[in-house]
C-alpha cells in the first residue's frame, strides 16, 4: 500500500495531504487516472464551451467556461484525491521524576580520603558540624586550605595555636564519620531548608525509590520519607542499579504521567546481575534521561580487601586443602601486606596460622594467594583469611579485610576402584603408591593374572588381591567415589560392563578416570558398535579425533590456561612453581592426543611441532584443544577425566612417589569432593551437599543408607527435619520438612533441595519412620539412641560490595552520556532542580480538516454553481 502524496503548504505549518480512490494502485497509477478523468470533463466543457459562442459573446462564453473548469476540477479533485488539510499541534501533559536511592551496604562506607578542602566543603553545605563549629570558621578554615593540605593554626605571636587545632581535628573527625547514605538523604530532605526533593515536586510529580538488589517504591513527600530513611533497614550485600531503571520504564507506561528523568543518587557500585547500561537505549527511545548524583569522591579509598575465598567445602581427613584468596588493593603505596589463614574448629581448637606476603607494588590490583592448610580434624573447620597492611601503610576501611569460609572435613576414606587388562608398570605403580595413602581405600580388577587357581576367590578378596572382574552387584560401581578405567581391551570389558560403567558416571555421579594404554586405550573403544552406536566409553570419552603420539625425543606435558587453575594440577604451593615443575618433569614417550569435544576443557596438552605430528594452524588455543592430553569434561551427573599416558610412573624418577603420589592422590580427592556428608556413622551419611551455601543457592540434602540398612519401602515417608541454630548455638524449633527420594538408578541414595533460606545456622535431622528404630539404636554412643543432625550454614550472597569501595565515576558518566542526562555532584545538585523544573512533557496532536467533508467546500462549490447560473441567466441562455 503506497503512502499518501503530501504538499506543505506555503506560509503555514499545515500540509495538504492526498489519499486517491485506488490505494492499493501506485501514486504515478492513480494522477495518471486522475489526469485522464479530469482530461475528459475539459473535453465536455469545450464542447459545451464551443456550441455557447454561436449564441453569446465570446467574453461571456469564455467566463462561462472558466467557472465550469474550476468547478468541475474541485469536484473531480475532491471525489478522487480525497485532499485532507493536516495541521501541527502539540499539549503540555502532567510529568513526573523519578528519584532513586541507593540503600545498599556501599552506602554506608566513609570516605576519609577527601581532602581536608572537600571535607570542611561537605560540613558547610550540609551542616553536618553545626554543633562543633560556625559557618564563619568553616568559611575561614576553607578559604586557608591550599591544594590538598590542611589549614595552618598560628597566632600573631607565631606560636602554635593548640585550642583551634583541637577544634579543626574534632571538625575532621566528624566529617571522616560521614558515610554516603547520610550525604544522600541530607541533599535528598535536609530538615533546615528545601531539598532535592521539595525543589523537583514545586514543578513535577514524584516518585522515589529505594534500591539494592531490587527496588521498592519510598514515600514521595519531605516528612515521611526523612522518617522512612531513619527506619535502620539491613542493609543488601549487593547493588542492582538496573532495578530502578525497570522501574521507571513501568512507570513510565501508557495511562501514566511521562518521565521525564530519574535521578540517580549513588555511589555508582553495580555488582549484582549484568549491565545496567543494556538498558539505557530503551530510556534513550522513551526520552528518559538519566541524572547521577554521584554520592562519593574520585578519590579511591586507601583499602586492602579480602574480595575472594574459593576453596573444596569438603575434604578428607589428614589431605590438604587448596584456599585460592583474591586481595584487592586501591590506592596505596608500595609495601608489605600480610596475608594470615586461621582456622577454628566446631569445638573450639585453632589451628597454626599460615602466612604469606604480599610485596605490593603502589598499584591498584588484586593479588592472587593460595594456601594449603592440611585438614586434621573431622568435622567442620572454620577458616579465615585476613590481610594485614605492614610498616607505614594504612587501610581507611579495614572492616573487610578478612573473609571466612567453611569446609567439611570427612572421616571416612576415599574408595577407589582400578581396571586394568594386566599388571603392566602403570597399573603396578599406581596401585602401589595409592595403597600405601591411609586416606585410601582401594580395590582393583586385572583381568589377565598368572594365578594357579589353588586358593579360592573368596580367599584372594579378603586379601585385597587385584579381582578377575568387575563385581556383579549393579549397585555395586555406585559405592566406590571413583573408578580409574585402565589399558583394558573390548574382549576383557564386555558390552554390558561398559554400559554399567556410563550408568556409574551419568546416573550414579561417579568420577571415572581414562588412563590411556598401548594395547587398546582409548583406540580400539572408538570403532562403532555392531548395530552403528557409538560405544559407551566412546561417549564417556572427552575427545575426538584421538591419535598416537610417540615422538623419538619425548615431550613434556604443557598446562592450558584451566590447568594451570585446577587445583589438583598444582604440584608445588606456588602457581609460578608448580608450572615450573611440570616443565621439570621427566619427558613422556608415549601418549594419545586429540581434540577436546565441546563442553569439555583442556587441561594439558602437547606443544606442536614435535616429531611427525602436524602444526595445527591458528593460535596456541587451537594447539591446547586440538593436542589436548589431559581433558575433563561433565557427563550426566558424574565427571570423565582422560589421561593420555601410559606411563605416569616416570614422574618418580630420582623422587620416588612425591610427584606420582601426588598428583594421582589430588585427582581422587578431586573426584571424592562431593562428599561432604559427615553426620551419621558407618550405616548412614547424610546432610547437605554442601556446607557452606549462598541464600541465592538451592541448598542441596543428600542421605546415603548402607548395605546394613533396608532399602525404604516405596511410597514410604522420606524427609530431613530443618531446624534453624539460635543465637546459642542450639537447635530451635522445627520450621519445616524437606521431601528426599530415592535417586534414579541409586536406591540407597535419597535426595532433595530447598530454596530462598534466610542467611544463617541450620541443622538436618533425618525423618524416615519406617526405619527410625534402627537408624536411632545405630546412631547412638554406646548404644543410645539419639537423633544424629548435620549442620550446614546459609550466608548472604556473593557480591563485591564491602570489597570495591572505590566510587565508579565511568558507569555513572557513560549512563549519563547515553542516556541524554548529564552527571551531577552532590555540590552542583541545585542546577539539577532547576534544570528539572523545567521539563515538560508533551503529546504532540495533529488536527485534520477532510476537504469532501467541509462546509467551507460546499460553500465555494455552491458559489461557483449559483454563479455559473447567474451568469447563464444573464446572457439568455436556458
Amino acid at each position: 500500500m503506497f503512502g499518501m502524496a503530501s504538499v506543505t503548504l506555503p506560509l503555514t505549518d499545515a500540509s495538504l495531504h492526498l489519499a486517491p480512490q485506488l490505494s492499493n494502485a501506485s501514486l504515478t497509477v492513480n494522477f495518471l487516472i486522475f489526469g485522464l478523468g479530469f482530461g475528459l470533463l475539459m473535453m465536455l466543457a469545450g464542447v459545451l464551451y464551443r456550441y455557447e459562442l454561436r449564441l453569446i459573446a465570446p467574453s461571456s462564453a469564455r467566463m462561462l467556461l472558466g467557472l465550469r473548469c474550476l468547478g468541475l476540477a474541485i469536484l473531480w479533485a475532491i471525489i478522487w484525491l480525497k485532499p485532507v488539510v493536516q495541521r501541527p499541534s502539540s499539549e503540555t501533559l502532567p510529568s513526573q521524576v523519578v528519584i532513586a536511592l541507593d540503600r545498599s551496604s556501599s552506602m554506608q562506607t566513609v570516605d576519609p580520603q577527601r581532602t581536608p578542602k572537600e571535607k570542611l566543603q561537605l560540613l558547610l553545605r550540609y551542616q553536618f558540624a553545626a554543633d562543633l563549629v560556625d559557618n564563619a570558621t568553616l568559611t575561614k578554615w576553607i578559604d586557608a586550605c591550599y591544594d590538598d593540605a590542611a589549614p595552618g593554626f598560628r597566632l600573631a605571636s607565631g606560636s602554635e595555636d593548640w585550642e583551634s587545632k583541637k577544634r579543626y581535628d574534632a571538625v575532621i573527625a566528624r566529617a571522616d564519620s560521614i558515610t554516603r547514605a547520610m550525604i544522600s538523604q541530607k541533599l535528598l530532605v535536609p530538615e533546615d531548608k528545601p531539598g532535592l526533593l521539595e525543589g523537583i515536586a514545586t514543578k513535577q510529580t514524584m516518585s522515589v525509590e529505594g534500591f539494592a538488589q531490587e527496588s521498592t517504591p519510598l514515600p514521595n513527600e519531605s516528612t515521611p520519607l526523612r522518617a522512612a530513611l531513619a527506619q535502620p533497614i539491613p542493609m543488601a550485600e549487593g547493588s542492582d542499579l538496573r532495578a530502578p531503571l525497570a522501574k521507571t520504564l513501568e512507570r513510565n507506561a501508557p495511562g501514566q504521567n511521562p518521565v521525564v528523568g530519574v535521578v540517580l543518587l549513588s555511589d555508582g557500585q553495580h555488582n549484582w546481575g549484568p549491565s545496567p547500561l543494556a538498558q539505557v537505549p530503551e530510556l534513550l527511545q522513551r526520552n528518559i534521561p538519566i541524572y547521577p548524583v554521584v554520592v562519593g569522591p574520585r578519590k579511591a579509598p586507601s583499602d586492602i580487601a579480602i574480595s575472594q575465598v574459593v576453596g573444596p567445602t569438603a575434604v578428607f581427613q589428614a589431605t590438604d586443602a587448596t584456599i585460592d584468596t583474591s586481595v584487592l588493593v586501591t590506592n596505596m603505596p608500595a609495601g608489605k601486606i600480610t596475608v594470615t589463614l586461621t582456622g577454628e574448629t566446631a569445638s573450639g581448637e585453632k589451628r597454626e596460622p599460615l602466612t604469606e606476603t604480599i610485596d605490593h607494588d603502589g598499584t591498584n590490583r588484586s593479588y592472587p594467594v593460595r594456601f594449603r592448610p592440611r585438614m586434621e580434624a573431622a568435622g567442620t573447620e572454620t577458616l579465615t583469611v585476613t590481610a594485614k597492611p605492614e610498616g607505614e601503610l594504612k587501610d581507611d576501611h579495614p572492616t573487610n579485610n578478612s573473609r571466612q569460609m567453611r569446609v567439611s572435613i570427612a572421616p571416612e576414606k576415599a574408595k577407589v576402584l582400578i581396571v586394568d587388562g594386566e599388571a603392566r608398570w602403570e597399573y603396578h605403580y599406581l596401585a602401589g603408591a595409592l595403597q600405601r595413602d591411609p586416606t585410601m581405600d582401594i580395590r582393583s580388577v586385572v583381568y589377565h593374572q598368572p594365578r594357579l587357581n589353588k586358593i579360592p576367590e573368596a580367599d584372594l578378596e579378603s586379601l585385597n588381591y587385584p579381582a578377575l572382574k568387575l563385581p556383579a552387584d549393579p549397585d555395586a560401581l555406585a559405592s566406590y567415589d571413583c573408578i580409574i578405567l585402565g589399558d583394558t581391551p573390548p574382549e576383557d570389558l564386555p558390552l554390558a560392563d561398559r554400559m554399567r560403567l556410563e550408568k556409574y558416571v551419568a546416573e550414579s555421579g561417579g568420577t571415572l578416570v581414562i588412563l590411556a594404554g598401548k594395547r587398546a586405550m582409548p583406540m580400539e573403544y572408538l570403532k562403532p558398535l555392531p548395530n552403528g552406536d557409538l560405544d559407551p566409553i566412546a561417549r564417556l570419552l572427552p575427545i575426538q579425533s584421538a591419535e598416537m603420539f610417540a615422538p623419538r625425543t619425548g615431550f613434556p606435558v604443557s598446562m592450558t590456561a584451566e590447568g594451570k587453575r585446577t587445583a589438583f594440577l598444582q604440584m608445588e604451593p606456588d602457581p609460578g612453581q608448580s608450572l615450573e615443575r611440570w616443565a621439570k618433569l621427566p619427558k613422556q614417550f608415549w601418549g594419545v592426543i586429540g581434540r577436546a569435544k565441546d563442553g569439555a576443557v583442556s587441561l594439558g596438552y602437547v606443544e606442536g611441532p614435535a616429531g611427525d605430528a602436524p602444526l595445527p594452524a591458528g593460535s596456541i588455543n587451537q594447539q591446547e584443544r586440538d593436542r589436548s592430553l589431559m581433558v575433563r569434561q561433565n557427563f550426566g551427573f558424574g565427571r570423565v577425566l582422560f589421561v593420555g599416558l601410559e606411563s605416569t610412573w616416570r614422574w618418580r624418577f630420582k623422587v620416588g612417589d612425591k610427584y606420582h603420589h601426588q598428583f594421582w592422590g589430588q585427582v581422587i580427592r578431586w573426584a571424592a569432593s562431593d562428599k561432604p556428608l559427615t553426620a551419621g556413622d558407618r550405616n548412614v551419611r547424610f546432610g547437605s551437599r554442601e556446607p557452606v551455601v549462598r541464600a541465592d543457592q538451592p541448598v542441596e540434602v543428600l542421605a546415603r543408607l548402607s548395605d546394613r540398612i533396608r532399602k525404604p519401602n516405596d511410597g514410604a515417608l522420606l524427609g530431613m527435619r530443618l531446624l534453624k541454630i539460635d543465637q546459642e548455638g542450639q537447635p530451635g524449633k522445627a520450621i519445616g520438612v524437606i521431601p528426599i527420594e530415592p535417586q534414579t538408578g541409586r536406591p540407597r541414595e535419597l535426595a532433595g533441595v530447598m530454596r530462598d533460606l534466610a542467611p544463617g545456622d541450620y541443622a538436618l535431622e533425618l525423618v524416615v519412620p519406617e526405619l527410625a528404630e534402627q537408624l536411632d539404636r545405630l546412631a547412638g554412643p554406646e548404644g543410645s539412641p539419639t537423633k544424629m543432625q548435620a549442620k550446614f550454614r546459609v550466608l548472604p550472597p556473593e557480591t563485591a560490595e564491602s570489597a570495591e569501595l572505590s566510587t565508579n565515576w565511568p558507569l555513572m558518566e557513560k549512563l549519563a552520556q547515553d542516556s541524554g542526562g548529564k552527571l551531577f555532584t552532590p555540590e552542583t545538585a541545585d542546577e539539577l532542580i532547576e534544570l528539572l523544573q523545567t521539563k515538560t512533557a508533551s503529546r504532540e496532536i495533529t488536527s485534520e480538516h477532510r476537504l469532501w467533508n467541509s462546509w467551507w467546500t460546499l460553500i465555494l462549490v455552491l458559489v461557483l454553481v449559483s454563479g455559473e447560473w447567474l451568469l447563464r441567466k444573464s446572457v439568455g441562455l436556458p
